[in-house]
């Protein structure tokens, strides 16, 4: 398929070119853990790093064209490098790189990418979003919280109540595994 794909892209025919999505699921490209440091949850690899890499990864893709040299007009010999300006400039290596990165095509799939890219960020912070509405249980001092409960005089009741409300945390943190 991919070779199938490569193909279309640079063949000269005016049809359009349609990529059909996988029909099994893919294997992801990263896996990103979410570990307490408290008072924070933190990821790793942070989120920054996946989207530099993703960004490489496809502008990797685009400039590996380069790689493929035109023929001369005609022949089945490779363009030599021609050179432009003075000794020191590196020289002209015609490729079909200039063609490639044109491709509305290559350009729809890289838009499609990044919003892939964006959805999945969305559901890694709504995931995040989970963990932080617990942020003040690792943030608060348990000394100075204790002793604010304790200057209340608490009765059974609201030491039940204390109790009841940290064991719903329990329930909570155990259904989002």
């Amino acid at each position: 398929a991919g070779i199938e794909r490569l193909h279309a892209l640079l063949s000269t025919k005016e049809e359009p070119i349609t990529v059909a999505a996988p029909s099994a699921p893919q294997p992801p490209l990263f896996k990103v853990g979410a570990v307490l440091a408290a008072p924070e949850v933190l990821l790793s690899p942070p989120l920054t790093e996946v989207n530099k890499v993703l960004a490489k990864l496809v502008r990797s893709i685009v400039e590996s064209s380069r790689a493929f040299v035109r023929w001369m007009d005609g022949t089945c010999k490779e363009t030599p490098p021609q050179p432009i300006g003075g000794p020191d400039e590196e020289p002209l290596l015609f490729s079909f790189f200039s063609d490639v990165s044109r491709l509305p095509e290559l350009r729809g799939l890289m838009t499609l990418t990044a919003r892939e890219y964006e959805r999945t960020l969305g559901r890694v912070n709504k995931q995040l979003d989970q963990y932080r509405k617990y942020d003040q249980l690792w943030k608060m001092d348990r000394g100075q919280a204790l002793a604010k409960f304790e200057q209340k005089a608490p009765t059974l009741v609201m030491f039940d109540a204390r109790l009841q409300s940290y064991s719903k945390v329990v329930r909570d943190a155990k259904a989002m595994e």
